[in-house]
């Protein structure tokens, strides 16, 4: 991921983190959270980290966030808490349904609880797992189902699911102004987890190629689109003087198939020939999942960087082409 400049951030947005206080990043050497605490101190943004692989010094706390008093001592002089830390859907084989409660739960009551004693706000990254139930994923094998983060699904599929879903009820239910974020997929490595769409996925198609399929279903994001929305729901909340809940948000590259009627036939056809030039597939019908992200990015006013509008237009013009073909947005 490249580094976000202050323009690409926008001023507007770059003057509501800018505090002398610092934004606790929790979960600070995972993907994102790693990510969040390097753009955040690129940006001239004090961060702190806390994570139980990190380094223990001023500016990061080895501890866990499963205890409180850890998260009390990590939280002290900030001024918001981007709470990222959790055990994650590829973390099942290897750990417990005790071990999730912990992390997932624990940490996300102690992270509100100290938030809410400080007047600390918080973004809360949460995930679009929680929405594919088991009734989700029989009716999207015969019909294309559109996924809206307004409507209840049901009892998620897996523990991990299950307690991100509880964790957002205690954001709800918490003392302190929250925004709760739905990731979607956005690791590297998701291309190639077989628990995945088979629409988009297939057998064999390429990382860049079912990358491609993702973005057009809206079930990816880019992890730069990730960053800048965690940023963007910081810069809502951190300037309350009230305390409030936002979302939840599915974070997600929004699907060109739900505004379809305001593309022209020659974005089709530009389309066809980038997947023909690269051999690639287009998704199998029914497509199984199309989450929507509109209201999202047209709340937090962030357009992100990456969907497929962008996919097509980058490699019509001859830009980003090895990005594209990899798929290392």
């Amino acid at each position: 991921m490249k580094r976000l400049s202050r323009a690409v951030v926008g001023e507007e947005l770059y003057q509501q983190l800018q505090t002398a206080a610092p934004v606790l990043v929790t979960g600070s050497c995972g993907y994102l959270g790693s990510a969040l605490l390097a753009i955040l101190r690129d940006l001239g943004i004090k961060a702190r980290g806390l994570d139980l692989m990190a380094p223990d010094t001023v500016e990061n706390m080895a501890g866990d966030v499963g205890m409180e008093q850890v998260v009390q001592r990590a939280a002290e002089g900030c001024r918001s808490v981007i709470h990222a830390a959790a055990l994650h859907a590829p973390n099942l084989d290897f750990y417990t349904e005790a071990d999730y409660k912990h992390v997932n739960l624990g940490g996300t009551r102690h992270v509100l609880n100290v938030a809410t004693a400080m007047g600390l706000s918080c973004v809360f990254s949460s995930t679009t797992s929680l929405m594919n139930t088991q009734k989700v994923k029989e009716r999207s094998k015969s019909s294309t189902l559109v996924l809206k983060a307004s409507e209840d699904y049901g009892t998620p599929r897996n523990i991990y699911g299950v307690t991100k879903k509880k964790a957002e009820q205690y954001c709800v239910d918490s003392g302190c102004s929250v925004a709760i974020l739905r990731c979607s997929r956005f690791f590297a490595e998701d291309a190639y987890d077989t628990s995945m769409d088979p629409a988009t996925r297939g057998a064999t198609l390429s990382n860049g190629n079912v990358k491609a399929n993702e973005l057009l279903c809206g079930l990816r994001a880019s992890l730069e689109d990730m960053v800048m929305a965690h940023l963007a729901a910081l810069g809502r909340i951190a300037t309350d003087d009230e305390r409030r809940v936002l979302g939840p948000f599915i974070i997600s590259a929004c699907s060109p198939l739900l505004d379809h009627e305001d593309l022209d036939s020659q974005f089709f056809e530009s389309a066809k020939s980038m997947y023909r030039a690269l051999d690639w597939k287009f998704p199998q019908k029914p497509l199984g999942r199309i989450l929507d992200s509109r209201d999202t990015w047209q709340r937090l006013n962030w357009q992100p960087r990456w969907d497929f509008l962008s996919l097509v237009r980058d490699f019509t013009g001859g830009a980003n082409l090895d990005i594209i073909k990899d798929g290392s947005y």
